[in-house]
């Protein structure tokens, strides 16, 4: 969906500038730890993950995945929760 949206074009143009704030002054240490949350389809995501390691091959890219069961509502059904997944990459 966001593909469609976007189209790589912008989609590549929001990753350029996501990248440039982590990696242009003032900027991160190079081994620094960056963590997206809520990545949603991934897309952005992966994208990140290859530009920022090019630039920063020492950072480590970590990512937050929640994931709501069936979109059940949590009000209406308390003993779904949404699952959570921690992922670490290191260009």
């Amino acid at each position: 969906m966001v593909l469609s949206y976007l189209g790589i074009h912008g989609i590549n143009r929001i990753v350029k500038l996501i990248a440039n704030f982590l990696t242009f002054p003032p900027k991160l240490k190079d081994n620094a730890d960056i963590l997206d949350v809520g990545v949603g389809s991934g897309i952005f995501t992966a994208k990140i993950i290859e530009e920022v390691s090019s630039r920063m091959p020492n950072a480590f890219l970590h990512y937050i995945y929640v994931m709501h069961l069936k979109g059940m509502s949590l009000q209406r059904e308390p003993q779904f929760r949404p699952r959570l997944s921690l992922l670490s990459f290191k260009g």
